[in-house]
């Protein structure tokens, strides 16, 4: 066995969902053992779900305007694409209100000039 699958190994199981989601943040064989540690553990699909409904709620938190800028939808090893739709449209609404929240009322300033 490899160093990286005795590390991976030690990991908890949301710290593995996370390197099988963010394909872009890991080598292709850090994805592969970590994948494979998720099976040998015989971890319940529902538990999968919910462990990258939770990565994906934080990384769409994070990282939304960056999906938005590429003009690609996020893919998922374990959630349907439209479970992750409605993750990202949530996120999206957020956002919005976020911005809304934040921005500027010209007209408390006209009164001061």
């Amino acid at each position: 066995m490899s160093d990286l699958k005795d590390k991976l190994h030690l990991k908890q199981n949301s710290e593995l969902v996370a390197i099988v989601e963010s394909k872009d943040a890991y080598t292709f064989e850090a994805i592969q053992f970590a994948a494979e540690v998720l099976q040998e553990r015989f971890i319940e699909t529902e538990e999968l779900q919910e462990l990258a409904k939770i990565y994906w709620n934080e990384e769409l938190r994070k990282s939304l305007k960056l999906y938005l800028k590429q003009g690609t939808p996020p893919v998922s090893n374990f959630l349907t694409e439209n479970e992750l739709k409605v993750i990202f449209a949530k996120k999206f609404d957020e956002y919005l209100e976020r911005k809304e929240l934040l921005a500027v009322d010209s007209t408390l300033y006209w009164f001061a000039v």
